[in-house]
């Protein structure tokens, strides 16, 4: 036979720790029957919700027959963190362009043409990690009297180098362990310590652990974490955490993202020189001197990483810490906010319960909603003099849109001042936005009184982030090699003094001798062939 019985008493005293007043406290005393032994035992419970950072507090009795003492327990919630495991990761470099040049001027010696193989002539590495460039019918400007003879040629070799002999770490991740910390502590009804336990409980499953006599149970509360799966990134040196930029997966080589200069296993740079092809131009300033304008169309500078924002940065209102632990491949994230959990704790026996809480008070407040280019909605709340636990309302044209709750940081100290009334400033995730046909109120509220204080807020826009034009145009023709079906090749090497530069390969070969039969046919041949087609 089941009976319930439920007790709610309330009493006030000051303590080191700020005991939060609890609206949904409840106990429940259960009679259970032991089929294979015929026995009957009573078990109390006692359920609660909490939140992070707050501490619940009550005194349970001894039983009718004093079989159990009068003991005090206090239940803090110390701190929430999710570990996410790397599925891949790579290190990489922001690349700096390493691109040496020649440029060759129409006439006598022929320095570049299109088989020439610059990564070999420039000695650099022959592992796809150099790229060949080569541009035809180019100005020859400077090139003195063999400037009229023809067009200049520029020939280059392109590889990359770390910026600011900088590296970096990016790694994936997905779906995460969940796990809070949560301290329990006994102590007589004189105050005389009997246990204190610093614990780990599951949040993803819920979990029952046994904490001395005591069985404790937490029930999850869903899917709470705001970040997403993917890819993100920092530097190899530190254990610091960055996104608001586009990675490379472990397979992808997108020179326009972070991540297209890989560090291979033997720490060499690697990259796909075909992504490099059509961001990359040359144009002749003077081939003489060999000065050749060089441009990039991607990205390829330091300024992607300049625009990353840290994990705590970019969840400001939800993250507190973000650290690599690389040797473990993990990604660890502490939180500032999370879910409320409802709690169970169960003694052997038939007892009463009192709940003791702490006075929460504040003086006053101010508060801004924002709205921030990555479409997160915080509020930025900052009170004044204020302890313990507040309750607060989002409230648009007097009507309740949103409600929230938060905890000063000194709940749970076992330092005494700390439960002194301190200003606080706090950012809540919200899912609500602000009306432009009407105000905008926050309230807020301590748990021992309705009493609210209301303040029309002011809300904050940014804009979501524009699209941005590259800072070079992209030259489509770099790299390309000569076809006879392009007019300007014929054009180019129907001039005889080009013939003086050297030969170009088997186009050079092909128009020059095209130009030699045409030239030395006899005249009658074209009269005859004149008459024919008429």
């Amino acid at each position: 036979m089941l009976f319930l019985l439920l007790f709610l008493h309330l009493s006030t005293e000051v303590r080191s720790n700020i005991c939060s007043k609890n609206v949904l406290f409840a106990e429940e005393v259960v009679q259970l029957y032991d089929q294979d032994r015929r026995t009957k035992t009573k078990e109390t419970s006692v359920t609660f919700n909490i939140g992070l950072k707050e501490t619940v507090c009550f005194e349970i009795s001894g039983d009718a027959n004093n079989n159990y003492k009068n003991e005090k327990y206090e239940l803090t919630f110390v701190d929430v963190e999710s570990i996410f495991t790397y599925k891949n990761s790579y290190d990489f470099a922001v690349g700096k362009p390493d691109v040496t040049c020649i440029c060759d001027c129409p006439g006598l010696e022929d320095h570049c043409s299109p088989n020439r193989n610059s990564c070999v002539e420039d000695g650099r590495r022959q592992d796809g990690t150099c790229y060949n460039y080569y541009k035809g019918d180019e100005v020859s400007d400077g090139c003195g009297i063999f400037s009229p003879m023809g067009s200049a040629e520029i020939c280059c070799s392109i590889g990359f180098e770390p910026f600011d002999n900088e590296r970096y770490r990016a790694f994936e991740i997905s779906t995460p362990v969940t796990r809070g910390s949560f301290h329990l502590e006994t102590s007589t009804k004189g105050g005389t310590p009997v246990f204190n336990r610093t614990f780990a409980a599951d949040l993803d499953k819920g979990s029952k652990l046994f904490i001395e006599s005591v069985a404790v149970s937490f029930e999850t509360p869903g899917k709470t974490i705001p970040i997403p799966d993917g890819w993100y990134f920092g530097r190899a040196t530190s254990t610091e955490v960055l996104t608001n930029v586009k990675i490379n997966g472990l397979n992808e080589w997108d020179i326009n993202r972070l991540g297209w200069l890989k560090y291979d296993d033997v720490d060499e740079l690697q990259y796909l020189p075909t992504e490099v092809k059509p961001v990359f131009s040359a144009n002749t300033v003077n081939c003489k001197e060999n000065a050749v304008d060089v441009k990039f169309a991607s990205d390829y500078s330091n300024r992607q990483i300049v625009e990353a924002k840290s994990l705590e940065e970019y969840y400001a209102s939800t993250v507190e810490s973000a650290v690599r632990m690389d040797n473990k491949r993990d990604l660890v994230v502490s939180f500032r906010q999370f879910d409320k959990m409802k709690a169970m704790l169960t003694f052997s026996g038939a007892r009463s319960v009192v709940q003791h809480y702490s006075h929460s008070s504040f003086s006053d407040f101010m508060g801004i909603a924002v709205l921030d280019k990555h479409s997160n909605r915080v509020l930025n709340i900052t009170v004044y003099q204020a302890k313990g636990t507040l309750h607060g309302t989002m409230k648009i044209g007097g009507e309740s849109v949103e409600s929230f709750d938060f905890t000063m940081e000194n709940i749970g100290s076992t330092d005494p001042d700390a439960v002194e009334p301190t200003d606080y400033t706090n950012y809540i995730q919200i899912t609500q936005w602000c009306s432009n046909s009407a105000k905008t109120e926050l309230c807020l509220h301590t748990g021992d009184s309705t009493e609210e204080i209301c303040k029309v807020i002011y809300c904050e826009s940014e804009e979501n982030s524009q699209f941005e034009i590259p800072r070079n145009e992209i030259d489509y023709t770099a790299g390309r090699r000569e076809s006879l079906g392009d007019p300007s090749v014929w054009k180019r090497y129907a001039n005889p003094l080009e013939w003086f530069n050297g030969i170009n390969g088997l186009q050079e070969v092909t128009c020059m001798l095209v130009v030699l039969l045409l030239t030395t046919l006899p005249s009658s041949s074209w009269s005859s062939s004149t008459r024919k087609l008429t």
